[in-house]
Parts: structure tokens; sequence; C-alpha cells
């Protein structure tokens, strides 16, 4: 080879290394912004989850007074059914 061709080789091997120098920067930016933007979205559905975990929450919380007050109710139906029995006895006894 003379010292032209090599001259000339070196000049497209530096172009070819300046590209893909450019390439690996572009693939790196690319990979940051999808790493920030996947992070984003999984912040946002964890926010989310939270939200909904914490209605939840509130309702079983409900449903858990619902269920006493309920209880409580039929005690003291049944209290009422009882005291007014014992009275109807007494007073025809």
């Amino acid at each position: 080879m003379s010292g032209e061709e090599n001259i000339q080789l070196v000049r497209e091997i530096g172009a070819v290394k300046a590209e893909l120098a450019g390439l690996t920067a572009e693939v790196a930016g690319t990979n940051q912004r999808l790493d920030d933007i996947v992070i984003t979205q999984l912040k946002d559905h964890g926010k989310r989850l939270a939200a909904q975990d914490a209605r939840i929450a509130a309702l079983e919380a409900a449903e858990n007074r619902r269920a006493g007050s309920m209880a409580t109710l039929v005690a003291v139906a049944a209290l009422a059914g009882g005291l007014g029995n014992f009275l109807v006895r007494w007073m025809t006894g």
C-alpha cells in the first residue's frame, strides 16, 4: 500500500470511530430516557395502587363497622324480646 492509501485508510477508520462514538452516545441517551419513562410510569402505578389500597381499607373498615352495628342491633332486639317475654309471663303469672 502506498502512503496515500494508508492515510486514506486511517481517515476512514477515524470517521467510522467517530460515527460509532456518536451512535454509542445516542444509544446511551435513549436508554436513559427509557429508564426515566419506566421509572415515572412505575411511580405513577405505585401511587394509583396505594390509593386503591387505601380505598379498599376504608371500605373494609366501613363493612366491619356495619357488621358490628348489625350484631349490636340483633343483641338489643334479643334482649328486648327476652325482657318482653319475661314481663308478659310475670304479669300473667
